[in-house]
C-alpha cells in the first residue's frame, strides 16, 4: 500500500517539476489529464507508453533536488519498483491505462456522491477510508 501511495504522489508532482501546466486533480477528467501530460512529457520515443529507461529518466529528473544522496537512491529504487508493479501485463512498459488504474480506483472511492469531482470533505473522509488516500492530489 505504501508503494502505491508513493507512486501516486510522485506522478502528479512530476508535472509541476517539469514546468507543465497542471490540470485540477480534484476532477476525474483533470486527474486523467495529469497522467496524460506525464506520459506525453516523458515518452521520448512517442510510443504512448513508458519504458523502464523513460521511467528512470523521469524519476532522476524529479529527484534532482537538495535531498541527501542516500535518500535519493532509496526513493529512486522504490519508485522504479512501483512502476514495474504497475506493468500489469508484464510487457516491460507502462501505458496510460496502467498508470491510471490505482489513481482512478482511489478517486472513485473518495468521490462519495459520484459527481466526478472531489470536494474538500470528500478528500478528508477519503484519506481514512480509501486504501491509497488522496496521494495523487498534491495541493
Amino acid at each position: 500500500m505504501y508503494r502505491v501511495t508513493a507512486c501516486l504522489l510522485a506522478l502528479p508532482l512530476l508535472v509541476g517539476s517539469q514546468g507543465l501546466s497542471r490540470p485540477d486533480s480534484t476532477t476525474r477528467a483533470g486527474l486523467t489529464s495529469i497522467y496524460q501530460l506525464i506520459l506525453e512529457a516523458h515518452d521520448s520515443d512517442g510510443d504512448k507508453r513508458l519504458s523502464k529507461g523513460e521511467v528512470e529518466t523521469m524519476i532522476d529528473l524529479s529527484l534532482s533536488g537538495p535531498q541527501q544522496a542516500s535518500s535519493r537512491r532509496e526513493m529512486r529504487v522504490w519508485l522504479v519498483q512501483d512502476y514495474a508493479d504497475q506493468d500489469s501485463n508484464r510487457d516491460g512498459y507502462v501505458d496510460l491505462t496502467e498508470l491510471l488504474k490505482k489513481p482512478l480506483e482511489t478517486f472513485a472511492c473518495m468521490d462519495a456522491n459520484n459527481d466526478g469531482s472531489l470536494s474538500q470533505p470528500e478528500i478528508r473522509a477519503g484519506m481514512a477510508r480509501c486504501a491509497s488516500g488522496p496521494a495523487y492530489i498534491a495541493s
